[in-house]
């Protein structure tokens, strides 16, 4: 399985066997069902908008499957969409990733990186200046 490099590659742990992998997201910002390849473990991967915060919560139970999940930071509730069950994505292992790819993702995570430091060092100028004028 090729990711697509269209998505947004994030770095995912199941919480159930602790293996990390990538699974990749069509935007940042989603909720979503991942199935890890090491245990079948299947788990929700999920954003909340009301604190900008990334949980996850046990999606499929012997007993249910929950229509909803509430974020444990700020306790705003969420519905799952429809169509949420039949649309697992598949958490890819870094050896499945090839390395043309793999490159890619680094030089992504780079520069997301060094957009990230810029704005800082702005930022500490912009203080300093304030500062000592």
């Amino acid at each position: 399985m090729q990711p697509d490099l269209e998505k947004t590659p994030v770095l995912y742990g199941c919480p159930n066997c602790h293996q990390e992998g990538w699974i990749f997201l069509k935007l940042h910002h989603s909720t979503v069902l991942v199935i890890c390849p090491y245990c079948q473990h299947e788990i929700a991967y999920a954003y909340c908008p009301g604190c900008d915060g990334i949980t996850n919560f046990l999606a499929r139970s012997e007993v249910r499957r929950p229509l909803s999940w509430k974020c444990p930071a700020c306790g705003e509730e969420y519905f799952l969409s429809p169509d949420f069950y039949q649309n697992p994505i598949r958490q890819t292992s870094e050896n499945e990733i090839p390395e043309t790819i793999q490159l890619k993702m680094r030089k992504r995570t780079a520069r997301q990186l060094a957009l990230i430091l810029a704005g800082f060092l702005l930022a500490l100028v912009l203080i300093i200046r304030e500062i000592i004028f």
